[in-house]
């Protein structure tokens, strides 16, 4: 209990420090542009270093440990899906640097001419967001559980900090920060994960699990494709993407971290699962989310296991708050300064996104509620929004004979379909993938038969 009590300790002078730093950076947002795209000016590593840090957090880390010790090594593929969304953002990098806008609502507009797709998407995108930071609430929760706080206290706690730490860094803030726990955090995920298979026995060890654990591939493809298609497509149509692109200095940056991202990001997947499956070996009746703090508490010193409990605690955070940020901008830019007060103060919006962000911070609490599992959360909010909302972003974006129309007949069925399937109205095998089909015949035949999106201008 005293060796807990040291490791909190330690926790807590870290994150406050963290804070410290968030705030102490605040100094550069000066407008509301700043706080959302941290003034269009970040170089290569921090870029690099944010886009790392947007999956290393609860859903890679603490998740990732979860799944090694749930389904084995085939855990990898929620990582490894990670990656592939920043190489398939690719696609569209370039270009969304070159439009200089802010919110994946904003290229809606621009596509399709008018603010009511604007903001019935930016509330879709809202939706996703809750469950995306409810998933690191959970993880910050499970961390700090391993300390003898509940974890309902250790997730109010996490959320607290969440919008602190958030509604005083910007962007910038958020991005610098992300930099120093991918590098800390991932230092003792790997470092921890490499001492634990020496501390078991190498890999020879792992054998002593089930023999479905030690494959690449689970035992129900069904699974694979449920980690895989929804986050790999959420790469289109990410929104802490746009922002980071759009912070970029040049179109070369912009190209070039999710492309180092992704790969990153990749290599970082095994070891958060690698290290549940020796947690498992070490304790077999582990809980699962304990997995990685655990594990850190054990093979390291206090103090030094404590620092990368920290961090990766301090990681889960800056996920959250960069996804906070990009919730803050769906209801004040998209909804508020957009359509209900246009001549709005840069002043007064960032007075008001204070406000914002602590209730997004709090309905996110309590949806940790309803979906207690880290990364079928995130994948429940990726499926949402990639059924509902991918068609109409990528045509929007790609083929200039889409309508506004077409969108809404997109949108509309893609969205339908999808939580018929969740509330089991409809039995639909793959339904994150199936969904996809109607809302695409929906999207072409439609914008086929209505006038293009040049024609609606005049």
């Amino acid at each position: 209990m005293e060796q807990s009590g040291l490791i909190l300790t330690v926790v807590i002078t870290y994150l406050m420090l963290m804070c410290a730093l968030g705030i102490f950076l605040r100094r550069r947002v000066n407008s509301f542009s700043d706080f959302l795209v941290a003034g269009r000016n970040t170089g290569l590593l921090v870029v690099t270093g944010s886009f790392i840090g947007s999956h290393f957090g609860g859903g890679m880390t603490v998740g990732g440990a979860e799944y090694g010790v749930i389904k084995g090594f085939s855990g990898v593929w929620y990582g490894f899906a990670a990656g592939f969304s920043y190489l398939l953002f690719l696609t569209i990098a370039r270009k969304v640097y070159t439009l200089k806008l802010i919110t994946l609502p904003d290229v809606l507009e621009r596509s399709y001419h008018t603010k009511r797709i604007r903001a019935v998407f930016a509330l879709l995108a809202f939706a996703g967001v809750l469950g995306i930071i409810g998933g690191q609430i959970l993880a910050g929760g499970a961390i700090f559980e391993v300390f003898g706080v509940s974890k309902t206290t250790g997730g109010i706690v996490t959320f607290l900090i969440i919008v602190l730490y958030c509604s005083f860094s910007g962007l910038y803030g958020v991005m610098i920060t992300d930099v120093i726990q991918v590098i800390i955090g991932g230092l003792g995920v790997v470092i921890g994960s490499i001492v634990a298979l020496s501390k078991i026995g190498g890999f020879a060890a792992l054998s002593s699990l089930p023999p479905s654990k030690l494959s690449l591939f689970p035992e129900d493809i069904s699974t694979l494709w449920w980690i895989i298609i929804p986050t790999t497509l959420m790469g289109l149509m990410s929104q802490p993407s746009f922002q980071r692109v759009a912070s970029a200095k040049n179109e070369k940056v912009a190209f070039r971290a999710p492309l180092l991202g992704g790969i990153l990001v990749m290599i970082l997947a095994v070891f958060p699962v690698l290290a549940g499956m020796c947690a498992q070996v070490l304790w077999p009746d582990i809980e699962p989310a304990k997995a990685i703090p655990q594990l850190l508490i054990e093979v390291f010193p206090p103090v030094i296991g404590a620092i990368f409990i920290a961090a990766i605690l301090a990681a889960v955070m800056s996920t959250a708050d960069s996804t906070l940020i990009a919730g803050t901008a769906f209801i004040m830019r998209d909804l508020y300064q957009q359509i209900l007060r246009p001549k709005a103060t840069d002043k007064h919006l960032l007075r008001l996104s204070m406000l914002v962000t602590f209730l997004i911070g709090l309905l996110s609490l309590a949806v940790t509620y309803l979906v207690p599992v880290i990364i079928d959360l995130f994948l429940l909010s990726y499926a949402i929004m990639v059924c509902g909302g991918l068609i109409p972003v990528v045509g929007g974006l790609l083929w200039p004979r889409a309508t506004e129309k077409g969108a809404w007949a997109s949108f509309i069925t893609g969205l339908v379909f999808v939580i018929l399937a969740i509330t089991k109205v409809i039995n639909v095998p793959y339904f994150y993938i199936v969904g996809l089909i109607p809302a695409l015949i929906a999207f072409v035949l439609v914008s086929l038969v209505t006038k293009p999106v040049e024609a609606a201008k005049n």
